[in-house]
């Protein structure tokens, strides 16, 4: 295999052998490709390439891992066409299917299934979905609390209760209690974890508080926090030194430095010296007015000393506050209130566990838990993990072990996955394949140090058994992005924000091929700033818009430019430019909530064609709403607000009229028994009384069938029976709404699977699946190829790319609240808050809040960054920037003090104290040449600035605009629309008449080759087949396009028809391995493996389990497959053929066209020279039957066979389950 048009560092990617390999990947440096070639090369090239299945490959997501293994089967497919008699080749096909390729999680079950017994759990576990485990947890807390109020011993829980509880309930102290235990399961050894905790509050009397944990890391925040501080004063100091400077400041800033210089000086490696320290610090006093010229110069000079000494007085309230010894005693106090709360979430964790054992199921943490139990020996650490004897034994399996987006690994999956690996023996094998700035799960609890552990310690120069390489050739975005990039990261991201520093290596560089043109292409990378403040001439109508409606309308502004403009963009699949079009454009949004409603009714108002799938809100819909209140009244009725909503809904249709007269039959009794009596008073016979009789009549039919129902089959009875199904499809945006309630009762099939059953239960199921966010947004009905424009999360969009890219809502605040928490977590610091005294009501801050608040904020935002990075990456073509400001002026000249004194790149600490995108992105654009304009808007033409990065290579353009420039598309006529648009250049007074007979002629006339016309250009093999059996029996033609569709039938419980149980036959056929015999408990616990692998559903295990697969390896054929080494399934072909070879009746002998055939093999082997074609039929039919049924097809797939592999099929088979025999063709 020759390095082709691989770059070098791809090419060492993929050859390097011997040793653990570390690929920093930059974005859009084709990891993936590498990835696929390098599992391709060690399969097929040297001298004894491996079996696939002699490596383990993990991916972040299933789809990730479906793609690897489709990439890998086609790269196979495609050497095999090169050499088809290559045996390990056609082995490597047939392993394809059982090679570990798969998520992390997949493959922790594989090793648990392995080893229930070492395990310790049942063999027949099943895995429980979020939702069910979240119920499950709310009735353990439950449980537990009701315990612990009712226990004797209680004094420390109710001041834990009282302490962290919330005020009057205790919801709180649940919420706490949950959050400690999501940090114990993210550790390898959570008692361990909740042990450190416990001794980091072991408070004696002989210690200090600089002997405290707290103690010790707290200077390096001081010390970080007055670096940025006198930053400020050197800020100053440039300004004053400038040509324009206020001379006379000069003294009294010198003074503020030395100030602050001694503290720094002085400050020692103790909280105590730090305190001692700030006790001496004295600045100047209070400068006057300027009397010189340059007065906003020397404003200026002013606001950064100020700022300086604020920021200064600030960090001594935070820290300072007190003495020493006091923050000590509230550790002190603090301590039992801890340790009363650790102890309360291992009692839970412990209670949790033996309900799940009880009911056999498994959590996603299980897995890994079981794991580290499997496959580590005591004393293990996350540095030195010993492996188990199973260990050893997997090292012996795998001679690689390859891992997918390393970056976002944590503690558990490395430990692990080193235990495996042949690290231990000295003969490391594993390849890391990941990108630290594209890291953004740290609230999934992802550990992106341990990828920057081996970035900074593996060799670039490939020495060793540890080498690091390094893709940063990006072939997906045009030059200008990517300086564009570069020019703001190497301002921002450093090893303190980001965790790497953003130097040469970690710059991205243009690989992508965009042939050159005369058309309008690429462009100025954008950045809209838009002014939040209502100006004096802005009307009440657009003053009312908010931010998000705001920016949504600028955007369709700038959509409608792009397609109006005739902006080209490049097309991979045609190899030429065209007219940009609504599918190529995607706005990425940072928050969601709130904005993608705003973009999407602002787009819809703006005719621009969009789709954005929402990650909340399912249950919100109207229609499910609706649903959800009918089964909430059903199981309990005197439930007001869902009693009211369902009369008020359009199955009953009560007005508001009507219900206040029946609840004035009931005063102050519950809805429902307002409704009684009011049908039981003698005046009401009446319309409304008939209306509540007849819903009183349906809802005990409702409350009467789920006595003995399940949900599922009660949902579907509900559509049914009040037709409120049909009503939905027939309102705005009906198929949306009814694909969402057919999602609502998958969504009961799915807790019916569960451990929990009855309406009560579903309910309360819903109700957590909503609480913790777990729910899916919206079903989706739009496909990939539409016409519209994606409006998508950043998260969502990574791993994809866009040629155009709308980044919008960057003025939007980061989300701050978890650091103001009263009891913050940490993985690595433990555990720190307030102190609670609540015998004096009393909130203390403390050194203990102070660090974990400090550190958790600096990972917060370092996270931001890496999501901005993951954004800005995105772009093909044009990358366009998107936010909103509150009076731009004045924010711009904080950002230009900002950049004074920062060298190349900018202040840490500023830059840590951003709240949103705009206060980091502005600030770097100052010191580029386009950052003239922020200066000019901000009235700073004349001070001077750091010039190095004036004359950047990458182009940029910066706009400000106001809300005036798009009040006349808020205030336009609601009423236009789409038919006004497109017939308003028709001419209602020209005469058409003199063109009578040319639109007769043109409107009758019709093709010569009539019979060419209802010919499909392609058809499968089974349309075929179906044809030709259809016209020998039958009149009808598959080429007839009337269908008549059915309503429905939702009464109908799940049923797996005809088809769909062909196809999981199929699928099973697939996936087993042919060169063995089976039992049939052998090919049962095969099935079930499918199950476990997310291939079949329970559904579908159930439907095929006992199918008698182990007949067709008993009989005649399935011995000769054994016997023969070179076996093919499932492979897809293409055929063209003209209409005569298809149909092979005289009416088509005399047409030239050609018909694209496709279809997909079952199955064929090699005897010999020859081939053997094998297709397995479930069909309830007689051999005679079948042999009709299926002629033509068989006919055809010979037909394919001996085009494709040039050899002779000698037999066709069809094996028939049913019939239990081969039928020879």
């Amino acid at each position: 295999m020759g390095q082709g048009t691989w770059t070098n560092e791809q090419w060492q990617a993929i050859n390097e052998r011997n040793g653990d390999i570390l690929v920093a990947a930059a974005a859009g440096s084709g990891k993936t490709a590498v990835l696929v070639e390098r599992i391709i090369s060690l399969i097929t090239e040297g001298e004894n390439p491996l079996d696939i299945d002699r490596l383990l490959v993990v991916t972040f997501t299933k789809a990730a891992a479906g793609e690897m293994c489709e990439r890998i089967g086609d790269a196979i497919i495609k050497k095999l066409n090169e050499d088809p008699e290559n045996p390990h080749l056609q082995k490597q096909l047939t392993y394809i299917n059982r090679a570990d390729i798969k998520t992390i999680d997949s493959f922790f079950l594989k090793i648990v299934k392995e080893n229930y017994n070492i395990a310790g759990i049942d063999p027949s576990v099943r895995t429980a979905d979020t939702a069910e485990t979240e119920l499950l947890k709310s009735e353990v807390m439950d449980e537990l609390f009701e315990e612990l109020y009712n226990s004797e011993d209680n004094e420390k829980f109710l001041a834990l209760v009282e302490s962290y509880g919330g005020g009057t309930k205790d919801t709180g102290l649940r919420d706490i209690i949950m959050k400690v235990y999501t940090f114990l399961q993210s550790n390898p050894y959570p008692e361990k974890w909740a042990n450190e905790i416990l001794e980091d509050f072991d408070i004696d009397e002989n210690i200090s508080i600089d002997d405290t944990k707290w103690g010790k890391l707290i200077c390096e925040n001081i010390k970080f926090e007055t670096e940025g501080i006198i930053n400020d004063i050197k800020g100053a100091f440039n300004i004053i030194n400038s040509p324009s400077g206020p001379e006379g400041y000069k003294n009294a800033v010198t003074d503020d430095y030395n100030a602050l210089m001694d503290f720094y000086n002085n400050m020692g490696d103790t909280f105590s010296s730090c305190y001692n320290a700030y006790q001496n610090v004295e600045f100047a006093k209070k400068i006057g007015m300027y009397k010189g010229e340059y007065k906003d110069i020397a404003e200026m000079v002013k606001k950064l000393r100020n700022d300086a000494k604020d920021n200064f007085v600030s960090l001594g309230e935070k820290y300072f506050k007190v003495e020493p010894e006091f923050s000590l005693s509230l550790i002190s106090k603090m301590a039992p209130v801890i340790k009363e709360l650790i102890r309360v979430t291992m009692v839970f964790t412990e209670k949790y566990n033996n309900e799940k054992r009880e009911r056999m199921i498994m959590d996603f943490n299980d897995y890994g838990h079981f794991c580290i139990k499997i496959l580590l020996e005591e004393g293990s650490t996350i540095d030195n993990p010993i492996p188990s004897k199973v260990a050893k034994e997997l090292q012996e399996r795998y001679d690689e072990i390859l891992i997918d987006e390393y970056q976002d690994s944590n503690f558990i999956q490395e430990m692990v996955l080193s235990a495996i690996s042949k690290k231990d023996i000295g003969e490391n094998n594993r390849f890391l394949v990941g990108d630290v700035k594209q890291s953004i799960y740290r609230f999934r609890l992802a550990k992106p140090e341990i990828f920057m552990d081996k970035y900074e310690k593996f060799s670039v120069e490939g020495k060793g058994l540890e080498k690091r390489i390094d893709l940063f050739k990006n072939f997906r975005s045009r030059d200008n992005i990517l300086y564009g990039t570069n020019f703001l990261f190497r301002q921002l991201m450093t090893k303190n924000l980001g965790e790497i520093v953003y130097d040469d290596r970690a710059a991205l560089y243009p690989g992508a091929n965009f042939p050159e043109t005369e058309y309008n292409v690429g462009g100025d990378i954008e950045l809209h700033v838009i002014e939040k403040k209502n100006s004096e001439n802005i009307s009440d109508d657009v003053a009312e818009v908010g931010t998000a409606e705001i920016e949504a309308y600028f955007t369709a502004k700038r959509i409608r430019e792009l397609i109006d403009s005739g902006y080209m963009v490049f097309d991979k699949k045609t190899k030429e430019y065209r007219k940009v079009e609504y599918r190529d454009i995607t706005v990425l949004l940072r928050s969601k909530k709130n904005w993608t409603d705003a973009f999407s009714e602002v787009f819809e108002k703006e005719l621009i064609p969009a789709y954005a799938e929402a990650t909340a809100g399912y249950f919100d819909t109207v229609e499910v709403e609706t649903i959800m209140d009918f089964l909430k009244i059903i199981d309990n009725p005197l439930q007001d607000i869902p009693f009211i909503a369902v009369l008020r809904s359009p199955v009953f249709r009560f007005n508001g009229d009507e219900l206040v007269d029946i609840k004035l039959a009931g005063k102050s009794e519950n809805f429902f028994d307002c409704a009684k009596n009011y049908i039981t008073a003698d005046e009401n016979n009446n319309k409304t009384a008939e209306k509540l009789k007849h819903f009183f009549d349906i809802l005990e039919y409702f409350r009467d069938l789920s006595e003995y129902t399940s949900v599922s089959e009660i949902i579907r009875e509900i559509y049914n029976k009040t037709g409120y199904f049909d009503y939905v499809g027939g309102t705005y945006g009906g198929k949306i709404k009814q694909a969402n309630l057919r999602l609502l009762i998958e969504k009961a099939e799915e807790y019916e699977n569960s451990s929990f059953k009855g309406l009560f239960h579903f309910v309360r199921y819903i109700e957590r699946v909503r609480k913790n966010d777990i729910e899916a947004g919206e079903a989706s009905i739009t496909g990939e190829n539409d016409n519209i424009v994606r409006i998508m999360s950043i998260h969502k969009s990574k791993g994809l790319e866009f040629p155009v890219v709308i980044v919008a809502g960057m003025g939007k605040n980061f989300n701050k609240t978890d650091i103001r928490d009263s009891l913050l977590l940490h993985q690595d610091l433990g555990i720190g808050g307030d102190y609670i005294d609540f015998e004096n009501r009393a909130k203390y801050s403390n050194i203990t809040k102070f660090v974990l608040a400090q550190e958790i904020d600096r990972e917060n935002i370092s996270e931001e960054l890496r999501v901005l990075y993951v954004a800005l990456t995105r772009a093909k073509e044009k990358l366009i920037l998107m936010g909103s400001i509150s009076d731009i002026s004045k924010k711009c000249m904080g950002y230009i003090t900002d950049t004074l004194g920062a060298g190349l790149t900018l202040s840490p600490y500023k830059m840590l104290k951003a709240s949103n995108y705009m206060d980091w992105v502005v600030p770097a654009l100052v010191r580029h040449r386009e950052g003239q304009k922020i200066f000019n808007i901000a009235g700073a033409e004349n001070i001077s600035f750091n010039r190095e990065l004036f004359d950047d290579v990458s182009n940029w353009s910066i706009y400000f605009r106001d809300k005036s420039e798009i009040e006349s598309m808020i205030k336009k006529d609601d009423t236009e629309n789409i038919y006004d648009f497109d017939f308003r250049n028709f001419d209602s007074e020209k005469d058409y008449s003199g063109h009578k007979n040319e639109i007769r002629d043109r409107m009758n006339w019709t093709y010569p080759n009539i019979k060419a016309t209802v010919l499909p250009s392609n058809i499968s093999i089974s349309e075929i087949k179906r044809n030709a059996y259809i016209s020998e029996y039958s009149e009808d033609s598959i080429f007839s396009t009337d269908e008549d569709f059915e309503i429905p039938d939702f009464n109908k419980q799940k049923e797996i028809s005809k088809k769909a149980r062909g196809t999981l036959i199929h699928t099973v056929m697939e996936k087993i391995d042919f060169s063995k015999d089976y039992t049939i408990l052998e090919i049962q616990n095969f099935i079930d493996s499918l199950f476990d692998e997310g291939i079949f559903d329970s559904d579908e295990v159930k439907a095929v389990k006992n199918y008698p697969f182990v007949r067709f390896f008993k009989s005649e054929t399935g011995k000769r497959i054994r016997q023969s080494n070179k076996v093919f399934k499932e492979i897809p072909f293409t055929l063209s053929l003209t209409p005569f070879e298809v149909f092979g009746t005289d009416e088509y002998k005399d047409m030239n066209e050609s018909i694209m055939i496709h279809g997909i093999i079952d199955c064929y082997f090699y005897e010999g020279d020859s081939i053997v074609l094998v297709d397995y039929k479930s069909d309830k039919a007689d051999v005679d039957e079948i042999k009709k049924r299926y002629k033509i097809q068989l006919k055809l797939y010979k037909k394919a066979l001996e085009r494709i592999t040039g050899k002779v099929v000698k037999d066709c088979i069809i094996y028939s389950f049913e019939n239990n025999c081969e039928i020879y063709i």
